[in-house]
């Protein structure tokens, strides 16, 4: 539903995750490399790559337990926040 994605945009760390897997491509990345990348605690990130992978904005990559993608889903959703934040304001 558009409306849930309008009330509810992909923002903040979330947003800034979401960004790097998909500039990673299929490989996608450990979630060592993604702390240290976005320079966040470890509980942290694994708060948020739980919520994400919940929502189906990214999925496991195949060549490691502990490495995740942005999925078609996530990188749709991407597309998306990036066009409502540079929606102008009124």
């Amino acid at each position: 539903d558009q409306r849930t994605t309008i009330r509810n945009p992909l923002s903040g760390t979330r947003l800034a995750i979401l960004e790097v897997l998909a500039e990673s491509g299929q490989l996608g990345l450990e979630s060592k490399e993604l702390q240290s990348r976005l320079q966040i605690s470890r509980q942290l990130l694994s708060h948020h790559i739980k919520e994400l992978h919940t929502t189906a904005m990214i999925e496991p990559a195949q060549h490691s337990k502990r490495a995740w993608r942005a999925s078609p889903q996530g990188r749709e959703q991407l597309i998306q926040s990036r066009a409502l934040h540079d929606v102008p304001s009124v």
